[in-house]
């Protein structure tokens, strides 16, 4: 339900595979043009930046914008150690896996977070101490009727992110970030191997 929403946001940012390679594709469902700058860079799992592209976009109204990219950006050196990561300054953000979740090389996911009641329900914050791929939060584990705004979010090494939990409920703040609620993708294959 996330992921679909977030697809039919009115500006979306994708990498798809092209017959020259990996291109950026701006989607624009708004009224208005859309122009700007975007970064493509080539991580390694623990942060580094192996190669960086800039990009301009320029999308018309109700259109798209293809933008190929550059092979060494697009060209993994291990493939299981590296993402493509391309985003705007509005925060916008595609991510390019070169290798299946089973064979990716993400450790445990290193996490700091903190909770905080804010009015009808709680406020989750979480700072990556490593990449994070996939992060959810499973409140409905806490109590039936809590409800999270987003879910699946990727972070960097230092980037942060906040959940806000909805619940009529009052919760122990800790089992909001349990490591059975507060999940990733890092935990199903950390567990795998």
């Amino acid at each position: 339900m996330y992921a679909l929403r977030d697809a039919y946001a009115p500006r979306l940012l994708t990498l798809q595979p092209r017959p020259e390679g990996l291109a950026v594709v701006a989607c624009n469902d708004t009224g208005e043009a859309w122009s700007g700058e975007a970064v493509a860079e080539r991580r390694h799992v623990d942060g580094r930046v192996l190669a960086r592209a800039a990009l301009t976009l320029s999308v018309p109204a109700r259109s798209t914008c293809t933008v190929q990219l550059p092979e060494q950006v697009t060209t993994p050196e291990d493939r299981a150690c590296e993402v493509l990561v391309a985003g705007t300054g509005d925060g916008l953000r595609a991510h390019w896996w070169f290798a299946e979740d089973r064979d990716a090389a993400l450790g445990p996911a290193e996490l700091s977070t903190s909770v905080s009641a804010v009015e009808g329900g709680y406020r989750v914050e979480v700072t990556a101490g490593s990449l994070v791929k996939d992060l959810v939060l499973l409140a409905d584990k806490v109590s039936p009727d809590a409800e999270v705004d987003v879910q699946l979010v990727t972070l960097l090494p230092g980037e942060g992110t906040a959940f806000t939990v909805t619940t009529s409920a009052s919760l122990d703040p800790e089992a909001l970030t349990a490591p059975r609620v507060l999940r990733s993708a890092n935990q199903l294959i950390t567990r795998s191997r």
